[in-house]
């Protein structure tokens, strides 16, 4: 079934709790993930499009040890992983 375009789907509210989570506890974080290209959802894996990510600041962020960490509690917390792709 397809979805329309204002509908809000699971993929959405995953990603909204995920930064809103972050902006209480890593507001870089959060931004970085806000800036992300695309996402999509898929068997409880957030995957966050980053053209050139090892080249992207904001991958970078959330790929470094400090951020890093914080972006898998919150997931955990959420149930999901979130990978860059």
């Amino acid at each position: 079934m397809k979805c329309m375009p204002n509908e809000i789907t699971p993929a959405i509210k995953t990603y909204e709790s995920l930064i809103r989570k972050l902006k209480k506890r890593d507001p870089l974080a959060a931004k970085a993930l806000e800036s992300a290209h695309g996402y999509r959802f898929q068997d409880g894996i957030l995957y966050l499009r980053y053209p050139g990510y090892l080249a992207n600041i904001s991958a970078r962020i959330l790929m470094d040890s400090e951020h890093k960490p914080m972006l898998d509690q919150v997931g955990d917390e959420l149930s999901i992983q979130v990978l860059m792709e």
